[in-house]
């Protein structure tokens, strides 16, 4: 197995994770929503760095990232619906509010900033 190869069953597992949480994907200016996600919530702790080498800004609002591979192309505005187990609930709302990066090495993974939204 090829080390991308190896990189990308390494991703795809993480999303898997119990950590990650499934979720929709609605586009900025409507269409169709994107189902069948998985994202990775994190927060404030996103590019924290105690050395100080950190490329990231640490963040106070909601962090989304989610697989390049299963939305192509996240824009600002757009609304990711954290969704209960029944895949049908809503649990929480959050609109990205700057452009989303690809940040990771391998470009593989969206990383978008986010607020938070009622319900």
């Amino acid at each position: 197995m090829g080390q991308a190869a190896f990189a990308d069953q390494v991703l795809t597992a993480s999303f898997a994770a119990a950590y990650a949480d499934d979720a929709r994907y609605l586009p900025a200016g409507g269409g169709a929503a994107i189902t069948g996600l998985r994202v990775i919530m994190g927060g404030m702790e996103e590019g924290l760095d105690l050395s100080g080498l950190s490329a990231l800004p640490v963040v106070a609002n909601p962090v989304v990232e989610v697989m390049r591979l299963k939305l192509a192309s996240p824009t600002e505005g757009g609304v990711f619906e954290i969704l209960d187990a029944d895949g049908i609930t809503v649990l929480r709302r959050v609109k990205i509010i700057t452009a989303p990066i690809l940040a990771d090495p391998a470009r593989r993974v969206w990383t978008c900033q986010c607020s938070e939204l009622d319900i």
